[in-house]
């Protein structure tokens, strides 16, 4: 399996659960952000991931910027955005399997220095709780799940739970 970025704004048409879905895919790069506001009407649902393996990198655009921080401002402007208030977000903690890994070699509390915990489930709590923090002033519904987008077995599983909530959400 190959990683390949998303640039741009990809436009995916898809069916699940017998009904039609349309996907906007909004590249994360910081050149690419300026383009979403143009993206902002008729939005059910935000679909939001995040690599919490990248809890120790740095932005490619900015090298004193951790990704991992980086990932939860932009989720704070996401789900503070007027527009969004109300909009159930489903954000997805992903490569759990690469970030359970690298715990092993390097602590979240390198990174993020009010961490204290010593276990993968207490990272995860606590990359979790950064999250629901930063979407304090949203009104509508967030969703958390933590994923492997390449087991999918288990993503399968997911999106089913996910798209029936989703149902719920816009009905």
């Amino acid at each position: 399996m190959t990683y390949v970025p998303t640039v741009g704004i990809q436009n995916v048409i898809f069916t699940a659960k017998n009904q039609s879905f349309q996907l906007f895919d909004m590249g994360g790069q910081k050149i690419d952000r300026r383009k979403w506001v143009t993206m902002y009407d008729g939005i059910d649902a935000i679909f939001f991931c995040m690599a919490i393996s990248e809890y120790d990198q740095m932005m490619i655009e900015d090298l004193n910027t951790n990704r991992l921080a980086d990932s939860l401002n932009l989720l704070e402007i996401v789900s503070s955005e007027k527009k969004f208030i109300k909009t159930p977000i489903f954000l997805f903690l992903n490569e759990t399997d690469v970030f359970s890994e690298k715990l092993k070699l390097t602590p979240l509390s390198n990174f993020f220095e009010d961490y204290t915990g010593t276990t993968e489930k207490e990272a995860l709590a606590c990359v979790e709780s950064k999250a629901r923090e930063r979407c304090s002033q949203h009104q509508g519904n967030l969703y958390v799940y933590y994923t492997c987008a390449i087991n999918r077995k288990e993503m399968g599983k997911t999106l089913d739970t996910v798209f029936k909530k989703l149902l719920k959400e816009v009905r």
